[in-house]
């Protein structure tokens, strides 16, 4: 599947631009009233955020995180400051996004089935393109699922048994 042109701009062209603004000192401020803009400028600002200094815990951890909702710019915001102070705490974060492997999503409402595919598709280029910015890791949940990690076995019946996914 391919994003449509609007969304390749606003994902891999408008965050390059925004980011060349900053650089030079043009405020922005006008530009977060703009809806559309709002997601080109928090990838272009994820690149700052990404680059910070690491301070060793005692003992680091695997803490493996799954995406509530990959489209919502609030909640990936808030996961993401949460994924970059355990790693700036010297934890090895590991994000694991919807990439469609399940048949629930935030996206996917009643009256729109044609466009539940590239809905969860396009949220899931957004989530790991600002994850990528912020130099966070993550994975697809499609290549985790069924993966043996830390006695836990993170299958379809497994996620439906500890987090009640209904479908």
């Amino acid at each position: 599947m391919k994003l449509t042109v609007k969304d390749r701009i606003k994902i891999y062209i408008l965050p390059q631009l925004i980011r060349v603004f900053l650089i030079f000192g043009i405020n922005i401020e006008n530009l977060v009233k703009i809806s559309s803009l709002k997601k080109s400028i928090m990838l272009a600002q994820a690149n700052e955020l990404g680059e910070m200094k690491e301070e060793k815990a005692e003992k680091s951890q695997n803490i493996y995180a799954i995406t509530i909702l990959t489209g919502g710019i609030f909640m990936l915001a808030i996961e993401a400051l949460l994924g970059l102070a355990l790693k700036k705490r010297g934890h090895n974060v590991i994000f694991i996004i919807d990439d469609n492997a399940l048949p629930i999503h935030e996206s996917k409402k009643l009256g729109k089935e044609k466009t539940w595919d590239y809905q969860s598709y396009s949220s899931f280029i957004f989530a790991s393109k600002f994850f990528k910015n912020l130099k966070l890791k993550y994975i697809p949940l499609s290549t985790f699922i069924g993966k043996e990690i830390d006695d836990f076995w993170f299958t379809k019946k497994g996620l439906n048994r500890y987090f009640k996914l209904l479908y």
